[in-house]
């Protein structure tokens, strides 16, 4: 039994809708994050803004960025989560940042924030094509390890939609996962890029057709946009859907995600209120430019996320698209992921990312 909305009600709300719940949620978390947590008080007092300034989405505005510098020095400063925990909150699951740009950041979860964070990772896998009785081969890890800490909240997911899943996690010599994955013949896959692609060629050296039909894979969002890179996925899973998602430590949830119609990663309002800024200035861009990702988590209250610079460019973002051929109303972010800031590279008057060189050749 194919399952074709989660939550249809949020999923296919009206625009109109849509941006005043999102509005809704943003005054609760900015108004939360400003009475409990003592970074974003000191933050805001220090522009002179109080809750009752942000108002809406362009609001938000008003509070200036932040990002990985100021989470590293306040993680250091009063270890090991700095000042960034509303007061009174009980830690369900801890995660590490990768450290690839430094010393390595710590991010909690409440329980609360673990139930929403499954329920918006549920509703993604519905809107990938997973369904009760599916059978999943989730590949992040279990327990602690950098820059991975989807694999309990993946499990759950699975669980909550009625399918089942094989918890692969790390560790597992890879001749034995294939001959596992060989003989119990799992549909879903959910997992590193990468790693999925390994498996469809070592699966393709045995002789053996892959058996997913459905494959969730993240942690380099950019490659995989670029057409090359979907043909590599259909050489070795030839009866594989991919679908891409955008997620970091600091995002907690992932409310980017894509849908079947392949068109580009719906923006889930109810849960994140997503800006693209010029990397430069700081200024929002139009719809059809490339942007800094600025991240406003609606749904995490354990440590809240708000007005994060994650450092990534992505290629676009419309805040109000028209209905997808899904029926999904949420904002949509195209092209996915070009890079990092830290990879741009000034030619000729020309800002050129790693993405734009794959695309050329």
């Amino acid at each position: 039994m194919s399952i074709r909305y989660w939550n249809k009600e949020i999923e296919t709300m009206p625009m109109e809708d849509l941006r005043h719940l999102r509005d809704k949620k943003i005054q609760h978390i900015i108004k939360l994050c400003y009475d409990k947590v003592p970074f974003y008080r000191e933050h805001m007092d220090k522009s002179k803004l109080k809750p009752s300034d942000i108002k809406n989405y362009d609001d938000l505005q008003k509070i200036p960025m932040w990002g990985k510098p100021e989470l590293r020095k306040g993680q250091a400063q009063k270890p090991p989560y700095g000042p960034f925990i509303s007061e009174g909150t009980i830690i369900a699951e801890v995660a590490g940042s990768t450290g690839t740009t430094g010393k390595p950041t710590y991010q909690i979860w409440s329980h609360e924030d673990m139930d929403r964070a499954v329920d918006i990772l549920a509703r993604d896998c519905v809107m990938g094509g997973m369904k009760p009785g599916d059978v999943a081969y989730q590949c992040y890890p279990m327990g602690f390890a950098r820059g991975y800490h989807w694999g309990l909240i993946a499990c759950r997911a699975c669980e909550k939609v009625g399918a089942g899943f094989v918890a692969a996690g790390v560790g597992i010599d890879i001749n034995d996962r294939i001959d596992f994955i060989i003989e119990t013949k799992p549909n879903c896959y959910i997992g590193p890029v990468r790693l999925a692609l390994t498996y469809g060629k070592l699966l393709q050296d045995k002789g053996v057709e892959s058996p997913f039909e459905k494959l969730t894979v993240a942690g380099d969002l950019g490659p995989i946009e670029v057409p090359r890179m979907r043909e590599r996925f259909k050489a070795v899973h030839p009866k594989g859907e991919v679908f891409t998602l955008y997620a970091g430590t600091e995002t907690s949830t992932v409310s980017v995600f894509e849908c079947t119609e392949h068109v580009g990663h719906h923006v889930w309002f109810d849960s994140l209120a997503l800006e693209l800024v010029d990397p430069s200035t700081g200024e929002r861009v139009s719809p059809e430019e490339r942007g800094e990702a600025i991240i406003n988590n609606l749904i995490l209250e354990g440590m809240p996320v708000v007005r994060y610079s994650m450092g990534d460019i992505l290629d676009s973002y419309d805040d109000n698209p028209e209905v997808c051929g899904c029926g999904r109303t949420h904002g949509r972010l195209r092209g996915g992921m070009a890079g990092r800031t830290k990879d741009i590279v000034n030619v000729a008057g020309v800002e050129i990312l790693p993405k734009d060189v794959e695309n050329a050749v």
